[in-house]
């Protein structure tokens, strides 16, 4: 693939990695879009998004956009009677190697840089409110002026918008929302990893559903002497590593959360007092899930 890092050992991209790729013109994003999306798509877009941009292009694929560009304009090329191909300085492979110095800084495709080419024979290109001008010439200057009155006519042209719009929506669709199924199905996927985290090194990830869950069911009877331990014993920062010999590298310095390390320590002695972590992985989950039923009942 044009441009991929090479490295000992071969990696396959993803499909997100080749959009991710294409979405910034290094390779063509037209393959990853549905044919019934590619069939409503004006010619701009089409010609910008099935092709890397010129300046992502191996040399080969520039030599060929050269000899394309000299062809269109039909170039005014001094001709001495020496103009031999096998000569670097005879006026053509001057030409063509301007075209190609050019290309390796332009942000537009083969096929957009044609498009602009005959858009700017026609007069139909502008530049702040001012027709660009077209000239028999390999001019890197007069490129300059096509490509940015081609990239300004794409922005005033609502066709194009419009298109890139719908292929964004594609690309970046809204976020699905679960289902309540699927919700409780994830939940209880959740509380079911936490009984065996719980069993290894006595901590839950999923901290809001479980003090959820207890607060609603005994909330109302946390007792005082509780708090009061908690907060006897809770530190705002704790010091993670240590100090090195030389005295250059110090702890470093971790704040914590004050209300989320009441619910772990909530849910924790909830745990341990009910000898949640004692039982076996069944009789963890019914006990999740009846005080589940018992808060929604409760709503009832």
């Amino acid at each position: 693939m044009e441009n991929q890092i090479v490295t000992t050992q071969t990696t396959e991209l993803t499909t997100v990695q080749k959009i991710q790729l294409a979405r910034v013109g290094k390779d063509p994003l037209l393959p990853y879009l549905p044919n019934e999306l590619v069939s409503k798509l004006p010619e701009t877009v089409t010609a910008e998004i099935s092709q890397p941009k010129l300046r992502y292009c191996n040399e080969a694929a520039r030599m060929i956009f050269a000899n394309k560009v000299v062809f269109e304009i039909d170039a005014k090329i001094e001709d001495d009677g020496n103009d031999d191909p096998e000569d670097a300085l005879s006026p053509t492979n001057i030409a063509l190697n301007r075209v190609i110095d050019y290309a390796k800084r332009s942000d537009l495709t083969e096929k957009e840089f044609m498009i602009a080419i005959s858009m700017a024979q026609k007069g139909l290109l502008q530049i702040d409110g001012e027709k660009v001008r077209f000239f028999r010439e390999i001019n890197q200057a007069h490129f300059a002026q096509y490509e940015m009155g081609y990239i300004d006519f794409k922005i005033r042209d609502q066709k194009y918008q419009n298109a890139k719009d719908s292929i964004q929506k594609f690309l970046s669709p809204p976020e699905k929302k679960m289902t309540p199924e699927e919700y409780e199905a994830l939940t209880l996927e959740n509380i079911r990893k936490d009984y065996h985290r719980f069993k290894a090194d006595g901590k839950t990830l999923a901290t809001p559903i479980f003090y959820e869950l207890i607060k609603k069911d005994k909330g109302d009877r946390v007792k005082l002497v509780f708090v009061e331990n908690f907060l006897k014993n809770y530190a705002p920062e704790t010091a993670e590593g240590k100090l090195s010999a030389d005295g250059t590298a110090l702890p470093k310095l971790i704040k914590k959360d004050a209300y989320l390390e009441f619910q772990n320590e909530m849910i924790k002695n909830y745990i341990i007092y009910l000898k949640l972590h004692e039982s076996s992985e069944e009789i963890w989950m019914q006990h999740w899930k009846r005080l589940n039923v018992k808060n929604e009942t409760r709503k009832d």
